[in-house]
């Protein structure tokens, strides 16, 4: 006989233990959890296809191709394959930041500061 255990969340829901993300707040000692979603417990090696990273980046597969072409996007070909992966979408997500103003004054002044004219 198998016994399965579930956890009470404080809606009264009753979710599978496997089903379920627990969280340990260190601040409040509250145990929090939540149903598992498809994109936020994905490990570092999960990998997309074209139709699923559209999808996830909110685009037409393609505009995922026309990236692709464009080697803008970072992708690895199998055949007549095309792989992405999560940690590796995430981090081009990250590095497509756009300096503000701000930044650039900062840059320019470390420049002239490093670079007496």
């Amino acid at each position: 006989m198998k016994t399965e255990l579930f956890i009470k969340t404080k809606n009264g829901e009753l979710h599978p233990v496997n089903d379920i993300q627990v969280k340990f707040e260190n601040e409040t000692g509250e145990l929090t959890t939540s149903p598992k979603s498809s994109y936020s417990n994905a490990t570092s090696n999960e990998h997309f296809d074209v139709k699923s990273i559209a999808e996830f980046l909110g685009m037409k597969p393609s505009g995922i191709y026309g990236l692709v072409h464009k080697r803008k996007i970072p992708h690895i070909k199998k055949g007549k394959r095309l792989y992405f992966f999560k940690n590796e979408i995430q981090e081009w997500l990250r590095n497509g930041n756009v300096d503000t103003d701000q930044d650039i004054q900062n840059q320019a002044d470390e420049y002239l500061r490093k670079h007496k004219v």
